[in-house]
């Protein structure tokens, strides 16, 4: 049975993207890997340096209205509102393929990705939420009020498998990000994240994963302790860590706690966190990050002048990146 795993980015995101698929390809050879490159192929970037990984431009993907979405949304914006076409067009080109899974950019996969598989074989929709136990109302953050703001879910990543169920939440979805993945939060509008907190009620054969070591991020350090034994990492002392979303992570900055946004949260140099953080900043050098990370992306320039210092207000975009 084929699988396949992709990301989507802009050209800024090369390197993230390349390092995703490596470390996914590392732990699971069997998988075919996509980039989806919000964005279109510049001149000066040789595309063969991300092979094995497919590079797949936006435009490519049949997206209907894509042109009006690309005038219209930021680079964030139009980045995540192509999901859901993303999945379909890789549903549609690949009939063998009976799992798509989908990792943000700024992910690595730490282990074989065997669990995702078997929670997908009970269920055709598989969400991660940003956190497993409730939260104190103490002063840190986050919050749980944090998460119904801007998403119950991480949609960094999404497993799909083929069939019925997730035939009709692409369309359902699809359809919302034509005009509707803005980041407007108090809107009750937080691009293709916060129409997912419905996805359990209006769809059948969704699973909530509760996997520890799932889209282990900033925002949950403070309930998934990771240690490092026999060199694999461990959440909990029990769960295995399958993937690690390493979100405002900056590789020419990562002395600087990534976590500073979460106050419940640390990082304390010497700890198996901060090991992967070290690991992950080199990985991203190596593969280029100070060069593509200043390539501006073709698309979104004038949506994005208009709400950069909303973007830049908005805590909730540090789950997104």
């Amino acid at each position: 049975m084929k699988k396949v795993a992709f990301t989507i980015c802009s050209n800024n995101y090369l390197a993230q993207a390349k390092t995703l698929c490596d470390s996914l390809l590392l732990h699971n050879a069997e998988y075919e890997t996509v980039i989806c490159l919000c964005d279109t192929f510049h001149p000066e970037i040789d595309y063969t340096f991300f092979a094995p990984h497919t590079v797949l431009e936006a435009a490519s993907l049949g997206i209907p209205c894509f042109e009006d979405m690309a005038n219209r949304y930021s680079i964030i914006e139009l980045n995540t509102s192509i999901k859901p076409f993303a999945f379909r067009y890789l549903f549609d080109s690949h009939p063998e393929a009976n799992l798509v899974l989908y990792f943000d950019p700024d992910i690595g996969v730490i282990a074989p990705l065997a669990p995702v598989e078997a929670d997908l074989k009970q269920a055709s929709i598989l969400l991660t939420p940003h956190i497993l136990f409730p939260v104190d109302f103490d002063g840190l953050e986050p919050t749980e009020n944090l998460f119904t703001q801007y998403g119950i879910f991480n949609l960094g990543f999404l497993g799909l498998k083929r069939g019925k169920e997730s035939d009709e939440l692409l369309r359902w979805w699809a359809k919302r990000m034509e005009d509707n993945c803005y980041i407007r939060p108090h809107e009750g509008v937080f691009v293709d994240q916060l129409p997912m907190i419905y996805a359990p009620v209006f769809f059948d054969k969704v699973l909530i994963a509760k996997h520890h070591g799932y889209n282990v991020g900033p925002w949950n350090l403070y309930e998934r302790t990771i240690t490092k034994g026999h060199g694999t990492y461990l959440v909990n002392r029990d769960w295995p860590l399958v993937f690690y979303h390493f979100s405002s992570f900056k590789a020419h900055n990562h002395i600087t706690n990534p976590a500073e946004a979460y106050s419940r949260s640390g990082i304390p140099e010497g700890s198996a966190v901060y090991e992967l953080y070290e690991r992950y900043a080199e990985t991203l050098n190596a593969n280029e990050f100070a060069r593509f990370s200043r390539i501006p992306c073709s698309y979104a320039r004038k949506a994005q002048r208009v709400s950069l210092k909303q973007k830049i207000r908005n805590l909730g975009s540090r789950l997104l990146r």
